[in-house]
């Protein structure tokens, strides 16, 4: 039985989800996106929150300021129903958005205490639901009353109501955890101290309802973000989890795994080869073709944390048959995947094999690095230079009495003519890049083939020796 009160909208619940290149700053960019999903789902959660609460009454600031003392009074009644009817009332008071609802002053009058004690209520889960949907407010609202809350103990209560029998007072036991810790990081030891992965992993069940996965693994993968890593028999605990989970079809459920196992490959050697023996990457690679960049984003950045480990797991990643997806990524996805993807074909042409060079070649990787020199972000512009400069060093090592081919390629798709409007680019990394590459394309016309191959080969070591 549900224990939602009735909604004028009747509408569902929705759940509220709030070996790359170092030249491209993967880190910043990465750290914006999460900050920019916790703040989205935030407004969802929040929304849904609104549909699933009864409308409140009108009613001034000064008459809800007025009001504190009393609802207080009466929470803090030893009468269950008392409880509720009070729980209630503070529930729709919190629900209007302007003027803001009166929490310093429920904080003041030591509200947060009394409802710690009332979430021990199991024997009343109307009262419970309540106070939980309250207690969402003051997480919800600012860091401040975040803080309150952690103070005064909710965390292990939160943690015990994961497990209860009620889907109501799960779900939202779930979400206030993973909202204390989302844009709070400082949070994460304090909950998994108290033992909140494993009750999450329960949740996770084939038979679980959708809301209860998504919230799940929400709070899941901010729990097991940050620094220091997380302890890696932690990690081996939730990785079968994820394995299952990365087999769903719903987005939001992707894209909380993808960017989990994009955390945990950050970590220590040992997550990494503990991912790679799950056997994950061919579905990672294959989820680079999903239709939303929400969840090719976190699924590349684990590949490629999991590539830039060591030349064994990099040929891992390639073995995944990943390059095919990397060259369609950079030719059709957004600007901001593509730079990823960018990256990630950078350390192929650097620590991949022959063949793995031959292969980008044959999927277009050269016309397709040749188009995003034109683009305004110079650090993009620097990695495909440099991606360019490696395989044309390669082509240059194994030409035939063609020629390089590679270097013909770069003329025939345009390519020189980008690099040559580089010269004048007010980046001097850039602007020596470019030089150098033209420099090479005239030995190539006007000396001996022996200097082009000295030209390039040479300017390949020199920029991996200056990194």
């Amino acid at each position: 039985m549900s224990l939602r009160p009735s909604s004028s909208s009747g509408s569902p619940s929705k759940t509220r989800r709030k070996m790359y290149k170092g030249g491209i700053d993967a880190e910043e960019s990465r750290r914006r996106r999460e900050k920019d999903l916790v703040s989205i789902r935030k407004i969802k959660r929040q929304t849904t929150l609104l549909k699933k609460r009864e409308e409140p009454e009108e009613r001034t600031f000064d008459t809800l300021l007025d009001a504190v003392p009393e609802i207080v009074k009466r929470i803090c009644d030893e009468y269950p129903q008392r409880q509720l009817e009070a729980t209630a009332y503070l529930r729709t008071i919190l629900t209007i958005g302007d003027p803001a609802p009166p929490l310093d002053d429920l904080v003041k009058h030591g509200i947060l205490p009394r409802f710690v004690e009332l979430l021990s209520r199991d024997d009343e889960p109307n009262l419970q639901v309540q106070v939980l949907w309250v207690i969402s407010d003051f997480v919800f609202t600012s860091y401040q009353h975040k803080s309150a809350v952690v103070e005064v103990g909710v965390v292990p209560f939160l943690v015990n109501l994961v497990s209860s029998s009620h889907d109501d007072i799960r779900e939202e036991a779930i979400w206030i955890l993973g909202n204390i810790v989302g844009d709070s990081p400082e949070f994460r030891d304090p909950i998994l101290s108290h033992g909140a992965v494993m009750p999450l992993l329960c949740q996770l069940q084939p038979h679980s309802p959708l809301h209860i996965i998504k919230a799940a693994t929400f709070t899941l993968s901010v729990l097991l973000r940050g620094i220091p890593p997380v302890d890696f028999e932690l990690v081996k605990i939730v990785l079968p989890a994820l394995q299952r989970l990365l087999h769903e079809t719903d987005e939001d459920v992707l894209t909380d795994t993808c960017w989990t196992l994009n955390y945990l490959s950050e970590g220590p050697m040992d997550n990494v080869q503990a991912i790679i023996e799950l056997g994950v990457c061919p579905k990672l690679v294959q989820l680079l073709q999903f239709p939303s960049d929400e969840v090719i984003v976190p699924a590349l950045g684990a590949l490629g944390n999991i590539a830039a480990a060591g030349e064994a797991h990099t040929q891992a990643v390639i073995d995944a048959n990943i390059i095919p997806a990397l060259v369609k990524v950079v030719r059709n996805a957004e600007f901001e995947v593509k730079k990823e993807a960018v990256c990630a074909i950078f350390n192929v042409t650097s620590k991949g094999s022959d063949e793995n060079i031959r292969v980008l070649a044959a999927e277009g990787c050269i016309e397709a690095l040749c188009e995003l020199l034109t683009c305004p972000d110079p650090k993009l512009v620097r990695v495909c230079l440099e991606g360019l400069v490696n395989i044309l060093a390669f082509g240059e090592a194994n030409k035939d009495e063609k020629g390089n081919v590679f270097a013909q390629r770069v003329e025939e798709c345009g390519g020189l003519d980008n690099i040559e409007t580089l010269h004048l680019h007010e980046n001097n990394d850039i602007h020596t890049r470019a030089l150098w590459i033209s420099d090479c394309f005239r030995a190539q016309n006007e000396l001996e083939d022996s200097n082009m191959s000295f030209s390039l080969l040479d300017f390949s070591l020199i920029q991996h020796l200056q990194e």
